[in-house]
């Protein structure tokens, strides 16, 4: 695509995303999570709200990067963080290990999940299968309103903004939000699910050290062509672009992916 055309297009798209103006939710793990939460009320198991609060709380930690792969959690000092008992803090680094977000060494305790890259390349598979799918859906479904075209134009606009700025975790956040809701535009809550598991688990990787600046600027520009795609209803471009953008993430993460080094974990 020339430079004169992809001029053209960023115009399209931004004057498309003026109107209508959208209120987007504030970004943060919660937006995903309740798209991959099962309600309280339909899963009980887990116990009473402050369980759940707990678990968040812990998860959010490890997500941010504030709770670092090969971490140590230990029971009594998150206790002390949160203001909780160690009950709903053990009930959540229960769960999270059954989720894979940390790790349990019999007899000496938990701790957080890195990502290896057999692992990161099989969820990128994942990802790319379930996106081109949900997108092949949506566009044998018609045209895209210009309520959706704009939702998806917000959340593209916030991404680039964050970059400029470079701020790393709500970039992401906008990120995962923007292909999100646009496999939500295929009516199937399954796929979109099992998505937004996807992006959870590829959050577990090294952040601030391997921040990657001309990576968030090459996908700003593939959203906006995707959108501009989008917009026109051209069902091959979207897909090739699609690709396009899930695979060089994928590229990316790999090139800078964090694992832990083959060490006892009482030593970390």
């Amino acid at each position: 695509m020339g430079a004169a055309s992809l001029g053209k297009n960023r115009q399209v798209a931004a004057s498309r995303r003026k109107k209508p103006l959208i209120d987007l939710p504030k970004l943060d793990w919660q937006a995903i999570w309740d798209i991959v939460e099962i309600p309280e009320t339909e899963n009980p198991e887990w116990g009473p709200s402050r369980n759940s609060v707990t678990y968040g709380s812990i998860k959010r930690m490890i997500l941010a990067g504030q709770l670092g792969p090969g971490r140590k959690l230990v029971h009594e000092d998150l206790a002390q963080v949160l203001n909780v008992s160690r009950t709903p803090v053990r009930e959540a680094l229960e769960r999270l290990y059954q989720e894979g977000f940390v790790t349990r060494i019999p007899r000496r305790g938990f701790y957080v999940a890195g990502i290896t890259r057999e692992e990161a390349f099989g969820l990128y598979g994942a990802r790319e299968a379930l996106e081109v799918y949900a997108l092949q859906v949506t566009m044998d479904r018609g045209r895209i309103s210009k309520g959706s075209l704009a939702i998806l134009g917000g959340y593209a606009d916030r991404y680039a903004e964050f970059i400029k700025a470079q701020v790393l975790t709500e970039r992401i956040l906008a990120d995962v939000l923007f292909h999100l809701k646009l496999a939500e535009l295929s009516g199937n809550a399954y796929v979109v699910r099992i998505l937004a598991q996807t992006f959870e688990r590829l959050a577990l990787k090294r952040r601030s050290e391997g921040y990657r600046y001309d990576r968030s600027q090459r996908a700003a520009t593939e959203h906006t062509e995707l959108l501009d795609a989008l917009d026109r209803h051209d069902k091959r471009a979207a897909v090739q672009i699609l690709k396009k953008h899930v695979l060089s993430a994928r590229d990316a993460l790999l090139s800078q992916l964090y694992e832990l080094p083959n060490m006892p974990f009482d030593t970390i």
